[in-house]
């Protein structure tokens, strides 16, 4: 009778083993925060990408994903904290901040995936910088969504984005930032590598801050 029992009580006691490992960035009074709302709310939303990114990687690739986002996520607490936020609303904000690594990291997967025409996850090749450049095909022809990123290695708070879109022609496009069109960059594809070159408009635009730049070539990353 007992090995009976046991035998009915393994599956559930995996399954639950399953879900709490997936959702293992938590306060150690979590059970008493969830009676606040928005930190419910935070928390489950967060776990609902963490679930679905568990499900899009490998194992060996969702645990590494997993570590870095926890690790992002303990920073943005602690340096809430210490400036006197208080724990659940520094835990509402960690979660959205986990929350919004994950649903990138998925994206940047997908485009890992699906390298076709220009579209796709470039890395930047800098020994000064480290970023990331994203182009995805829109629903008008030629046209794609464009995401920048670029940090200083020796000044991780020094950093610059751009999150808009550039139209194709040929092997090359002007993508501008949804907030300016005025300041274009270009970007000219050959094979997998992409090469950023800042006009000296946008440059004097101020829009990255000083000591930021795009220029450069970023290379494609496939899977």
């Amino acid at each position: 009778m007992f090995t009976s029992l046991l035998k009915k009580l393994f599956p559930m006691a995996c399954m639950f083993l399953l879900m709490t490992s997936a959702v293992s960035a938590e306060p150690t009074n979590h059970a008493k925060l969830m009676a606040n709302d928005q930190y419910k709310g935070a928390f489950e939303s967060y776990s609902a990408s963490l679930q679905e990114a568990k499900k899009r990687f490998e194992a060996k690739d969702f645990a590494s994903v997993q570590k870095a986002v926890e690790a992002e996520m303990r920073d943005s607490v602690k340096e809430d904290m210490a400036s006197g936020t208080a724990e659940a609303e520094a835990w509402v904000t960690a979660y959205a901040v986990g929350r919004e690594s994950l649903n990138r990291e998925m994206k940047w997967d997908w485009l890992r995936r699906h390298p076709e025409g220009v579209q796709g996850y470039y890395r930047m090749q800098s020994k000064a910088f480290d970023g990331w450049l994203t182009v995805e095909k829109g629903d008008k022809p030629n046209l794609y969504a464009v995401q920048i990123y670029a940090i200083q290695k020796n000044a991780p708070y020094n950093s610059g984005e751009m999150d808009g879109f550039g139209k194709l022609n040929g092997n090359a496009m002007n993508a501008v930032d949804k907030n300016d069109d005025q300041n274009p960059v270009s970007i000219t594809f050959k094979g997998d590598t992409a090469t950023i070159a800042e006009p000296k408009a946008f440059k004097e635009s101020g829009a990255l801050g000083a000591g930021v730049s795009f220029d450069g070539n970023f290379v494609r990353e496939k899977r």
